[in-house]
Order: structure tokens, then sequence, then C-alpha cells
């Protein structure tokens, strides 16, 4: 059973941390920090409702982390929302098929990662 209302994020990025805490918390949500995938792997057992993953320095170490997750039966399915300034097509393929749920780049703005959690979370998100 998830933590219905918590969002973990995976960046190493910590200005753009904060400002999607600020935007996560005014729908409800609560944040856990992770500076990269391996502390996110840690924090995995907040039992998060989705999971934002930037590709971090060097694309391996967020693909990483999304095979990881896909291979757990637990986290088999929990929302994984990669948010990017990687911009390529190719980059957003290769997280696609490495089992993310979406690719949205920084560029767009954090309401669009805010709407994805909101619409992945689904029956699980209840605003407090």
């Amino acid at each position: 059973m998830s933590n219905k209302n918590t969002i973990l994020i995976a960046d190493d990025e910590l200005n753009y941390v904060s400002s999607l805490r600020n935007y996560l918390e005014k729908e409800g949500f609560s944040v856990v920090w992770a500076k990269n995938a391996s502390e996110a792997m840690a924090k995995i057992a907040v039992r998060p409702a989705a999971v934002i993953v930037d590709l971090m320095r060097g694309q391996a170490a967020g693909l990483e982390l999304c095979r990881k997750l896909r291979t757990l039966p637990e986290w088999r399915y929990l929302p994984i929302i990669i948010f990017t300034s990687k911009g390529e097509e190719s980059d957003e393929v290769v997280c696609l098929e490495v089992g993310a749920d979406d690719f949205i780049h920084k560029s767009a703005g954090f309401v669009y990662c805010q709407r994805a959690c909101i619409t992945y979370c689904g029956d699980t998100y209840h605003k407090l």
C-alpha cells in the first residue's frame, strides 16, 4: 500500500527540487527528496504514491533507478515520472522503454509535473 500523498523526488538540483516541492505541497502532497538514485532506493521505504526522477549527471543513474524499480514486484506499478533537462527524442524513448510512465522536460514547467502526479496517483490521491 502506498503512502497516498507522498512523492519521492530523485534529483540532484536543489533549486528544481525546492520549486517542485512548492507546487506539489500546494496540492496536498508531501515530498521526500533523494539527491541520487542510490539514496532514492534507500528512501523508497516511505512507499510513495509516485516517483519523480531526473536523469541526473550521466543518464545512467536515473535510468538504472527506473530499471531497478520495475524489476521489484512491489514497485512494478509505481508511477515513475521523468522530469529532466535532457530533451532529445532518443532520451524520451529510452526512458519509456525502461519503464518510466511519463517524460516531462523541465522547460515545460513545474505545473506539468504537478498535474502528472495528480493524474498518476489516481485513486490513491486525495487532496488534504
